[in-house]
């Protein structure tokens, strides 16, 4: 978080993508670190963005396989865990092609 916000007052654009327009969101996800998600969310990035791919942070999420991240996930508005991406796959396809078997059966518990 210290060096997002350190980015961002030094002119960073928050909202700038990488390659195949993945943003700061899915990069916190990704890096499993909720305080950064919050600071992207509090900066505008949004989170219910899609990349090239069509993976979502649902898609991050499920690749990192942080059960408590995807709690946190769950309730921001319009997060969908049954999203799918252009090739088909959704968070739980993610999940379990990455070996994460706890968050695989929470997903199959109806990600409550």
């Amino acid at each position: 978080v210290e060096a997002c916000a350190w980015l961002a007052s030094h002119g960073a654009d928050v909202h700038a993508t990488a390659k195949d327009n993945v943003n700061t969101f899915h990069w916190a996800v990704w890096g499993r670190n909720i305080a950064t998600c919050e600071w992207a969310l509090a900066a505008g990035v949004d989170p219910l963005a899609v990349n090239r791919w069509g993976c979502s942070a649902i898609h991050w999420a499920g690749a990192a396989g942080d059960v408590p991240l995807c709690k946190w996930l769950s309730k921001i508005p319009g997060m969908d865990f049954s999203q799918r991406n252009n090739q088909g796959h959704d968070g739980l396809k993610k999940a379990s092609w990455n070996g994460h078997w706890e968050l695989c059966e929470w997903l199959l518990q109806g990600a409550q």
